[in-house]
C-alpha cells in the first residue's frame, strides 16, 4: 500500500505540472471541465501501471459480484496486486475506491463500499479511498453537489472514519486534479 500512495503522490507532482490537462475538457470557449471520475480512474490506472515495474498489476472495475437482478454488479475501481519478496513467493493486494469530490456518496463510499462490498468480500485488509479533489473556485456550475470547501477538513473526516474500522488499514488520499491558478 505504501507504493501505491507513494506513486499518488508523484501523479499528483505530475498533475501539477501539467499534467492537469489529462484530467480537464479543456474547450476553447465553454467551461473548463473535469473529466468523469470513470476516466480520470482509467488515467490513474494508466500512470500507476507504466509506474510499477517490479511485476505487479494494476486493474480496472475488476467485478466483484453480479446480482441477477441488475446490470453489471458491483465493481472495484483499482486493483493494484504485487509479488511479495517472502518465502514462498506470495501477493499482496490493495484496493482503491475512487470518487471525484462531487460524488453524493463521498462521506459514505469509505465504510459502505471500500469495507463492506469489496474489502470484506474478498478477505483483504488494505484499501485506498481516492478523492479526486477540484478547488472550489473551479469547480464547474453544472455541478449539483460541490462538495467540501475545504481539504484539510474532508481529509482528517475521512481519516477518523479510517481509524475507527478494526483490523483494516484504509488510507484516505485526497488526489488534487486543480488546474494551475493563473
Amino acid at each position: 500500500m505504501s507504493v501505491i500512495v507513494e506513486q499518488l503522490n508523484e501523479i499528483e507532482h505530475y498533475v501539477r505540472h501539467g499534467g492537469f490537462r489529462d484530467l480537464w475538457n479543456l474547450i476553447e470557449g465553454h467551461e473548463a471541465l473535469p473529466k468523469s471520475e470513470d476516466d480520470i480512474s482509467d488515467w490513474i490506472c494508466r500512470q500507476l501501471q507504466s509506474r510499477l515495474n517490479n511485476g505487479s498489476v494494476v486493474d480496472r472495475e475488476i467485478q466483484v459480484e453480479r446480482p441477477k437482478s441488475r446490470g453489471v454488479g458491483t465493481r472495484i475501481d483499482l486493483t493494484a496486486t504485487s509479488p511479495t519478496a517472502t518465502h514462498p513467493v506470495g501477493t499482496a493486494r490493495v484496493i482503491a475506491e475512487a470518487k471525484l469530490l462531487n460524488n453524493r456518496s463521498l462521506y459514505t463510499a469509505l465504510s459502505d463500499q471500500l469495507v463492506r462490498q469489496y474489502l470484506q468480500p474478498a478477505a483483504l485488509h488494505h484499501g485506498i479511498y481516492l478523492v479526486y479533489w477540484v478547488n472550489p473556485e473551479q469547480r464547474p456550475t453544472a455541478w449539483t453537489m460541490k462538495g467540501p470547501a475545504d481539504q484539510m477538513e474532508l481529509i482528517g473526516e475521512l481519516q477518523q472514519q479510517a481509524d475507527s474500522l478494526k483490523d483494516l488499514e484504509i488510507v484516505p488520499f485526497l488526489l488534487d486534479i486543480s488546474r494551475p491558478s493563473t
